[in-house]
């Protein structure tokens, strides 16, 4: 079975969950069911419908987040077997960028 553009985008975005290693083998609809411990947010209601039906059984298999920002998880289809990858976007610190480039175009001799 093949996922949906709107499944992809909904486990896309529970990507973002505040896991720990005793959320791995547990599925969305646990996770999510813990509403105080707010592991993943529900707060887009089309995610959250995706995620609440269609992939409530999906199980987080691993998951990776590192200091530099990178982050990873696997879902798993417990009928299937299929497991989808998702990433979380690139963090990117559009002030500092500016400020350097600014300093940067002030420092050269434009002569």
């Amino acid at each position: 079975m093949s996922l949906t553009p709107e499944q992809y985008i909904a486990l896309s975005t529970a990507v973002y969950g505040k896991y720990t290693n005793t959320n791995k083998n547990t599925t969305l609809r646990d996770m999510l069911g813990k509403k105080d411990q707010n592991i993943i947010s529900d707060s887009d209601s089309s995610t959250s419908i995706e995620l609440h039906t269609s992939l409530s059984d999906y199980k987080l298999i691993d998951f990776t987040s590192t200091s530099s920002g990178f982050r990873a998880a696997a879902f798993q289809n417990p009928e299937t077997g299929e497991i989808v990858f998702s990433f979380k976007g690139t963090d990117f610190d559009f002030s500092k960028t500016i400020i350097l480039a600014n300093y940067t175009m002030s420092c050269y001799d434009y002569s």
